[in-house]
């Protein structure tokens, strides 16, 4: 592609990432794994726990980690290793690494609204919503376009001995809890009963909080430290249970958003609206315009900004393989854009107005954004 901007090297790694951290759990409870697993968390997991925890915490990249605590602090000094996110480093893809074990380029979940030809419209995977207008699609069920089998029913087929739970926050599963302190007070009761247990807790911070003000802003650092206090009670209260944390991905500070629909020559391009995540576009041209866009593409953005045609995106197998879902082929387009800087590409509404401007951001190819931490207690 004609950038400025070159492709970083091993950002995305997936032979050190979540993805090997969820192969790990498979292959401790004697599951045939295709993908590799994480040495030091198979060396932990060797141990036989009877419990394991793993809590998700979404947004605790490391960079963040390392900003805002204390080297001393329980999260730091349990942190055994830096690991990679997927791409794009977004809760839609990486959350469902983590309850797959696979890649997204296999799952198919590669962003948060990619572009569904028939319904010509960017959806919102998680919530069945126009991500411009927010209106519910119709007769839109994600499980039966982009369905995948869980890590749990794996587990089951070959330990059928351990009782399997997920606990989440009350606004996305019916049975969850309202708070963390109600969370580790569910995990405590569960530890308690008879028998071995996987338990997966997901907790929407500080993802929420970052988004909000930022990683520079102070509004953070309470809700890292409830994080940090609630771990280390939890690994006192807890008997014979091994508790792994991470990430789906981290954040970075936004320094500038840009509006495409700005640049009339780029914009005239585009034959769909822009799609996939927040800091990573999937571009759609009209016909003959490829030679414009490129032109145009070089002219704004190409200092902060990577660009990859459709042909590169498979090359460089950058959501994790050759192998691909075949429905999740139609999300990338013709080219995507990738933000590698402080900058963000956004299009307007419908209506010429502009969406919510988060100061906190992720999806694109930075290390902060990319770089989890892989902490066991």
């Amino acid at each position: 592609s004609k950038t400025a901007v070159p492709m970083p090297s091993k950002i995305t790694n997936y032979n050190e990432s979540i993805l090997n951290l969820s192969n790990s759990f498979l292959k401790h409870y004697g599951v045939p794994t295709d993908f590799n697993t994480l040495p030091v968390l198979d060396e932990a997991l060797s141990k036989a726990p009877r419990n394991i925890l793993f809590v998700i915490f979404d947004g605790m990249g490391t960079a963040v980690l390392e900003k805002k605590l204390p080297s001393d602090s329980f999260l730091r000094k349990q942190t055994k290793q830096t690991i990679h996110s997927v791409f794009p480093p977004t809760t839609a893809a990486a959350t469902t690494t983590f309850y797959s074990a696979l890649p997204p380029s296999a799952h198919g979940w590669l962003g948060w609204a990619p572009f569904f030809k028939e319904q010509h419209t960017a959806i919102e995977l998680f919530l069945g919503t126009d991500f411009y207008t927010h209106e519910k699609i119709q007769d839109f069920k994600v499980e039966n376009v982009l369905s995948y089998e869980h890590i749990f029913n794996h587990i089951k087929k070959h330990s059928k001995n351990v009782k399997t739970t997920e606990i989440f926050p009350k606004n996305i599963k019916e049975n969850g809890v309202s708070s963390l302190a109600e969370m580790a007070q569910r995990v405590l009761s569960l530890h308690q009963e008879n028998g071995e247990h996987f338990t997966l807790c997901y907790w929407p911070e500080p993802d929420f909080t970052l988004h909000r003000f930022g990683v520079s802003g102070d509004e953070v650092l309470p809700v890292l430290n409830e994080i940090d206090s609630l771990l280390q009670r939890l690994s006192k209260e807890l008997d014979d249970t091994l508790i792994v944390v991470s990430a789906d991905h981290g954040l970075i500070d936004v320094e500038e958003v840009l509006y495409i629909d700005d640049y009339p020559d780029a914009f005239a391009c585009l034959s769909k609206p822009l799609s996939l995540d927040d800091r990573t576009s999937a571009v759609f041209l009209k016909p003959d315009k490829k030679e414009d866009f490129l032109k145009a593409f070089k002219r704004h953005f190409q200092n902060d900004f990577l660009l990859l045609s459709r042909e590169e995106v498979f090359k460089l197998s950058l959501f994790g393989s050759t192998v691909f879902n075949e429905r999740a082929k139609d999300f990338i387009g013709d080219y995507l854009i990738i933000s590698v800087k402080g900058k963000t590409l956004h299009q307007k509404l419908p209506d010429g107005s502009l969406p919510i401007e988060f100061k906190g951001s992720h999806a694109g190819l930075t290390p902060d954004e990319i770089h989890v931490p892989l902490i066991i207690i």
